[in-house]
């Protein structure tokens, strides 16, 4: 009897140890394939990235870190109806954490859907009652709402739980601007800059308000005193040489330009800044030999390649221009920067069709691209899309079958109006728009 007892307690023992060393043996791999997704992320790799997390989760549906980290690639390359539907894996998986939440509220605030954006955020405030980031999220609603009372409310109450949060103060600037109130507005901005005057969009905040104000002199006083306190200096050179460059104070904006380089040599954008100055001054070789130096650091190579390929463009050198981008692409083959400026350079050989291309994929990636837009219609004005198989299917959707010319006219329209839609300071799209409505006699 005993020794058929400790048979059977022999043998489930064995058992419990298998399957524990089975469950321990699916933590390591998931683990392994979690930190393998990361890796590839991190070399600008998100669709090899999703195939790893998915790995992961075939192993562990509910490990609600790998839910999470898909969710966020997918806002990377902008496919949200795949992030929304992981992140609320996310939550169902861990209902205690709020970021996945945070996420969808943001998601859906930018997508329009407000009762859905207020739903989530309501389920925050259930999580974290006093979570200043869920209070940002819901005066965006009621922004949205154009109830900016019940919005300046609600950040006033983020100001009451932190008021040490830099981004309650800039947002309730911006509401304040947005009412007309600019005498709150400049307070507001101060108290974000008194808080953390590294912070870039508190004192530009300001500095457009005294921008639209005219007060230059004021502009001038905040960035020399700005400069002077901690936080990256070199971008603070950088705003205060755009400032006089705006001035058209050309020797002092070069000057600072400089010192922005010599704050951190080793950097590339103060370099790129320089250069981009020297091109709009028209100085060729200096510009050039700018972007030389920054290519020699050997960092960020893709975006210095982009950058030249600008410079070369500018200058009308369109061959060193496509080949600066082509090797931009070498290094960073997912990019609506280096498809954007690609583009560019089919737009200036004339190859309309191939432009076309170019900027449907940057607006696949990045649907807000107003530029993108813009040169999307000058692409199909030059013709670029008559030959395209897909063409005679829209027109027969949009009834226009036997009316092609009158179709791309549409589909150029569209674009323009998308573009300073997206952009209203584009002035180039409103200039076509208008030439447009002129033709028409559309006074």
């Amino acid at each position: 009897m005993n020794r058929v007892f400790f048979t059977s307690l022999s043998c489930f023992l064995s058992l419990v140890l298998l399957l524990s060393g089975c469950n321990k043996t699916n933590e390591d791999e998931v683990l392994q394939y979690i930190q393998s997704a990361r890796t590839f992320m991190s070399q600008n790799k998100p669709e090899t990235a999703i195939i790893d997390y998915r790995k992961a989760l075939e192993l562990d549906p509910d490990n609600d870190t790998a839910l999470f980290e898909i969710a966020e690639i997918y806002m990377v390359i902008r496919k949200l109806d795949s992030a929304i539907r992981y992140y609320n894996l996310t939550a169902t998986a861990n209902p205690s954490n709020e970021l996945p939440r945070l996420r969808l509220a943001q998601i859906y605030l930018h997508t329009e859907r407000l009762l859905e954006a207020r739903s989530e955020v309501n389920k925050v405030f259930e999580l974290k009652p006093d979570l200043v980031e869920a209070y940002h999220l819901m005066a965006g609603i009621q922004i949205q709402e154009r109830d900016f009372s019940s919005a300046i409310d609600t950040l006033n109450k983020a100001a009451s739980i932190d008021g040490k949060n830099v981004k309650t103060y800039i947002n309730l600037a911006r509401l304040y601007l947005k009412i007309e109130n600019e005498t709150d507005a400049e307070l507001a901005f101060k108290k974000a800059v008194s808080i953390d005057s590294s912070y870039r969009d508190a004192y530009m905040g300001l500095v457009r308000l005294y921008a639209f104000q005219k007060n230059f002199s004021k502009i001038e006083s905040l960035l020399l005193e700005v400069v002077q306190t901690p936080g990256n200096k070199a971008f603070k050179y950088t705003d205060l040489a755009k400032f006089y460059e705006g001035q058209k104070q050309y020797d002092v904006a070069e000057e600072v330009f400089q010192k922005a380089v010599l704050e951190e040599p080793e950097s590339i954008y103060p370099l790129i800044n320089l250069a981009e100055y020297y091109t709009k001054r028209n100085f060729k070789e200096k510009a050039l030999m700018t972007m030389e130096n920054a290519l020699s650091k050997k960092k960020d190579t893709a975006i210095v390649l982009n950058a030249f390929s600008q410079v070369y463009l500018y200058f009308n050198m369109v061959d060193m221009a496509e080949s600066s981008v082509n090797k931009a692409l070498k290094l960073k083959a997912y990019s609506p920067d280096l498809y954007f400026q690609k583009g560019r350079v089919r737009l200036r050989q004339e190859n309309f069709e191939e432009a076309l291309d170019l900027f449907d994929k940057v607006i696949s990636i990045d649907r807000l691209n107003a530029a993108a837009y813009y040169y999307r219609a000058i692409c199909i004005d030059q013709r670029g899309a008559t030959h395209r198989p897909e063409q005679k299917i829209f027109r027969a959707a949009a009834g226009f079958l036997d009316d092609p010319e009158a179709f791309e006219k549409d589909q150029i329209k569209g674009n323009y109006i998308t573009a300073i839609t997206l952009d209203p300071e584009l002035i180039k799209a409103r200039i076509k728009l208008t030439e447009m409505y002129l033709l028409e006699k559309n006074i």
